[in-house]
């Protein structure tokens, strides 16, 4: 439960919203930082919430065109200005994945219990076979 909780808050430090500046990891295994603004152009990349197999999910990509009160991101999708957290800042690759995966009970399970099983096992193994 506590190995949860720090896991929880771990995460959370990658998942914050502070007035117009947002910290996110997506999808694609980047992590960074967004700013909100009111105007995006061409060529930015852009950080939005999508619709992935009935669970929201953040996603970035590179703005190919706007579109009325849409934008048309790389890869054919639309990014709805209320559903956009903003433009990226600051965006490190494959930080990402770590945290998707320590997100999951594979990852909790992982990080938290496999250590605790290594450190008994190496101390019933030092035990058996002590050095004289």
């Amino acid at each position: 439960m506590v190995s949860y909780i720090a896991l929880s808050l771990f995460i959370g430090l990658f998942s914050f919203s502070l007035g117009p500046l947002s910290g996110y990891y997506d999808t694609g295994g980047r992590a960074g930082l967004a700013l909100k603004d009111n105007f995006y152009t061409a060529g930015e990349r852009l950080v939005y919430r999508a619709l992935i197999e009935n669970v929201v999910r953040i996603k970035s990509g590179k703005i190919e065109r706007e579109g009325g009160n849409v934008y048309l991101v790389e890869g054919g999708e639309i990014a709805r200005p209320r559903l956009i957290l903003g433009k990226s800042l600051i965006s490190l690759p494959f930080l990402g994945y770590p945290l998707i995966f320590l997100g999951k009970p594979v990852g909790l399970f992982s990080l938290a219990y496999l250590p605790a099983i290594f450190l008994l096992l190496k101390s019933i193994f030092s035990k058996f076979f002590k050095k004289n």
